[in-house]
């Protein structure tokens, strides 16, 4: 029993003249009906929590989707780009770059082994 109950106990056999018995009795009866009560109460507590996580975890969900929406749209975006760039620059400029690059390697080269 716990200091509480003790006290209980006590009120209960001394001032109003319970036996013993009835004393433990009564205790026992009204420890179990506040454990009840506390049980009752945790659990009307831990379903608002979770009706609370519920409701965030739905707001994370949309917040998902509405990523998942922009980056399929971002990356049509990027390919539709991507092949307008391919489109301009086609054969001609590809060639144009790779002869400049050449010439550019191509000079680096030649004043490294020639000026070294």
């Amino acid at each position: 029993m716990s200091v509480n109950n003790i006290k209980v106990y006590d009120i209960l056999r001394k001032d109003l003249h319970l036996g013993d018995k009835k004393a433990q009795e009564l205790i026992s009866e009204m420890d179990a009906i506040y454990g009840k009560e506390l049980l009752k109460t945790d659990v009307k507590e831990l379903s608002t929590k979770l009706d609370k996580v519920d409701t965030k975890m739905d707001e994370v969900k949309k917040d998902l989707v509405s990523y998942q929406t922009k980056l399929g749209s971002l990356q049509t975006q990027m390919q539709t780009d991507f092949k307008e760039i391919c489109s301009k620059i086609g054969n001609t400029g590809l060639i144009q770059y790779v002869t400049i690059t050449g010439t550019i390697l191509g000079i680096i080269w030649t004043y490294i082994k020639f000026f070294k």
